[in-house]
Parts: structure tokens; sequence; C-alpha cells
């Protein structure tokens, strides 16, 4: 044998070892599954979904290394339903920020923003900018807390219109 090929199956032999986790996939694409998911469910699936989807056996069963990863992912995302469930529709500064679920912290960061009225018909009343995500940092007397964001406003459209709940 080659000593390159040597080379090349001891290094493959080294990445095999330190594998963790085995995908069940086989020959399909995470995308090809994603897809088909899609298909079926007519949601995309979340990356706990997929990690579940794609290292399941066909018999259902898992290994012990995955189903504790499944676990934690699954506390994970019962904590953060939690988190969404405290908040209530009518939240402020959450439609002030624009936050939701699908929005991340650092791609709020520097982002513009509509500022929405918490009215039954919602519209927008000013645009501001992102600048601050430290939980840590006080606005208006009070810590912004996991949840909030510091916002500037740049265009106010609706002058008329408060800004914050002062009950806060």
């Amino acid at each position: 044998m080659p000593l390159t090929l040597k080379k090349r199956s001891a290094t493959n032999k080294a990445s095999r070892s330190q594998k963790k986790y085995n995908h069940t996939t086989g020959t399909k694409s995470f995308a090809q599954i994603r897809d088909a998911q899609k298909k079926n469910g007519g949601i995309t699936p979340t990356r706990a979904d997929m990690f579940k989807i794609c290292y399941t056996k066909k018999d259902k069963s898992v290994t012990d290394t995955t189903k504790e990863v499944m676990v934690q992912l699954q506390e994970k995302q019962e904590l953060n339903e939690d988190v969404w469930k405290e908040r209530s529709m009518n939240d402020t500064f959450s439609k002030a920020l624009n936050y939701n679920r699908d929005v991340t912290s650092s791609q709020l960061v520097g982002e513009m923003v509509n500022l929405k009225s918490v009215a039954a018909d919602p519209e927008t009343i000013a645009i501001g900018l992102v600048v601050s995500k430290d939980s840590s940092k006080e606005v208006g007397g009070k810590e912004l807390g996991d949840h909030y964001s510091e916002v500037v406003v740049q265009v106010s459209r609706k002058s008329d219109k408060q800004l914050h709940d002062s009950m806060m």
C-alpha cells in the first residue's frame, strides 16, 4: 500500500474515532431531509427537530450520547417556550423592539426596526436603530434584562403616540 494511502487511512481513522454522533440519513443530505419534512408537515423543522430526525435510527433507537443531547435540546426548547408564554401579546417593548423568536440578538444589534403601536390595528409609529443588547444596561431607570434592547428613534412617524408603557 502506498505511503499516501496509509497516511490518509490513519487520518480518517483518527477523525472517525473523535466523532460523538453518527447520522442515520444514509446518502440523503440534511437539506433533502429538511425539504421532505417541510412538504410533509408544511413547516420547516427546527434545528433541534432536524437533529432528532437525522440521528434516530429506523427502529427509533438512539445511542446514549445522542439521547443526552436530545434531552438537552428538549429542555432548552421548553425553557424558550416558557419565556415566550410569559410575554403577553400586548407587551409594548416586544412590539416596539420588533423582537420575535426567529431573530437572534446578534442580528438585532445595529438593525433598523419599526416601532409599532400595540393598538388593535398596529401601525408603525417610529423607526429606530438597535444600539445595545447588554442586559445589565439601564434605560429609563430600569435594566434592559434578557428580552429587551436599547433603541434610538431615528424617525418619528406619529409624534402623538407613546413609545413605552409608563406602568412598567
